[in-house]
């Protein structure tokens, strides 16, 4: 029987989860006695045969960053044991959703995964496959630190808290359409550099913020607003391809971009988008102007960021740094 501390173990170059982890080891099932005749063309493997190819020693699971707070976004890195087979694909799933992982040029699986507002611990299943068919699976009970959020008072026109009726489809309508495009999942990263900021300007509000309107806690900020003028350019925090640009009720002129792995950056409020939906974006291109289009009182750049639907912290995604390198092609329709 596996113990917890052969699967995970402290490294000082990365934090390697020792908390709540247990494996249990699988292999393809084997055929009833009563069958059809055998295909000649198929090869039958013996659950023997199986069992050997499943290599005896677990890969190491590394979860970055050392501390994991909540509503940001972490990696993790499936590395295969020394002179074990490799690791051929991993599925997984994290806080209810799909986990994509892909290839590092070191033989690694990597993604990114979600860490919700006010969760305090993720739970993560991973289906690890070997070649031949061999498969192991873990689960890692991730620790999420809580975080302190500051509160604003707001006093607003009526118009801002209270839609209109005659609002309300074309509202449930791109709601509905948003939440269904950002719960796509590309099975590929298409970013290959670290996030930037959008604008270098100041913060005129934080994520997580609680805002009071009128009186009454309403909601919670679930972006980071920029300033700026009317006109000032937005860039694309990444590359990326445009899922969304739209002229939508609450946010205006708003573009989504798909980074891949269920990741996506929103830019809303813009004066204009100058990109359309379906195109390639590189990092730092322009793909719209600061605007005040929208339920907004000022112009200013709101900036978000979503993991297959959960919102999460921007400025977190700058810390995340540049992706593992890939010996893999360049995204289909990126640029050379």
């Amino acid at each position: 029987m596996l113990r917890i501390r052969e699967i995970c173990a402290l490294s000082p170059a990365a934090f390697l989860l020792a908390v709540g982890c247990h494996s249990r080891l699988a292999a393809p099932a084997t055929p009833e006695p009563a069958t059809p005749a055998p295909n000649p063309e198929r090869e039958t493997v013996p659950a023997d045969r199986q069992q050997e190819e499943l290599p005896a020693l677990p890969p190491t699971v590394i979860v970055t960053p050392q501390e994991i707070f909540e509503g940001t976004a972490f990696l993790l890195h499936v590395r295969p044991a020394p002179e074990s087979a490799p690791v051929i694909a991993v599925d997984g799933m994290a806080a209810e959703r799909t986990l994509a992982f892909v290839a590092s040029a070191d033989g690694r699986m990597w993604t990114v995964a979600p860490a919700p507002l006010d969760a305090r611990e993720v739970d993560v299943q991973l289906t690890i496959r070997y070649p031949g068919g061999a498969e192991r699976t873990e689960t890692l009970r991730v620790p999420i630190l809580p975080r302190e959020f500051s509160s604003e008072i707001l006093t607003v026109p009526e118009r801002f808290t209270n839609p209109p009726p005659e609002a309300r489809p074309r509202i449930e309508s791109e709601h509905a359409l948003v939440a269904e495009t950002v719960r796509r999942v590309t099975s590929e990263a298409l970013w290959r550099e670290a996030f930037a900021r959008p604008r270098e300007d100041r913060s005129s509000s934080r994520f997580g913020t609680r805002r009071m309107f009128n009186g009454e806690l309403q909601s919670r900020h679930l972006g980071y607003d920029i300033a700026g003028r009317i006109g000032d350019p937005v860039r694309a925090s990444n590359s990326g391809r445009v899922a969304l640009a739209r002229d939508l009720y609450f946010s205006g002129n708003t573009v989504y971009l798909d980074h891949g792995l269920g990741l996506y950056t929103a830019y809303m409020h813009m004066s204009e988008a100058l990109v359309q939906e379906g195109d390639w974006v590189d990092r730092g291109q322009v793909v719209g102007r600061v605007g005040a289009t929208g339920r907004v009182t000022g112009a200013h750049l709101h900036w978000s960021v979503s993991f297959q639907g959960i919102p999460l912290d921007p400025e977190t995604l700058l810390s995340l740094g540049a992706p593992p390198p890939t010996s893999a092609a360049p995204p289909a329709g990126a640029r050379p």
